[in-house]
């Protein structure tokens, strides 16, 4: 899950939106998901943009309902899955996602 801090907003009123824009998580609801836990910030760079990343841990008990107009395509994976895969199919996931895993879970 990921979005932008719209303009006037903070990362974490942001987090808020986007869990329930995308994914129909309320973050004010305290009997489905954790505290979503800041990270630390890091910055993405690529030919075409720079982005202050402001990442979050989150752990939530409840079912996720992807909300079609904002997920086009979604899967869940262990993290060691997604470093294999990453691995050998490295295409399967955005630049963006690549560096920013690499940030927050180094060491292959």
């Amino acid at each position: 899950m990921g979005g932008h801090v719209a303009p006037g907003e903070s990362p974490e009123e942001a987090i808020r939106r986007e869990a329930w824009e995308e994914l129909e998580i309320d973050l004010g609801d305290p009997t489905g998901a954790g505290p979503a836990e800041r990270l630390a910030p890091c910055i993405y760079r690529d030919e075409i943009e720079t982005e202050y990343v402001v990442p979050y841990w989150l752990v939530y008990a409840g079912s996720l309902q992807p909300n079609p107009e904002e997920i086009e395509e979604g899967a869940f994976f262990e993290v060691d899955e997604i470093r294999r895969r990453l691995k050998q199919q490295p295409e399967q996931f955005t630049p963006h996602f690549r560096e920013v895993f690499q940030h927050l879970l180094p060491g292959g």
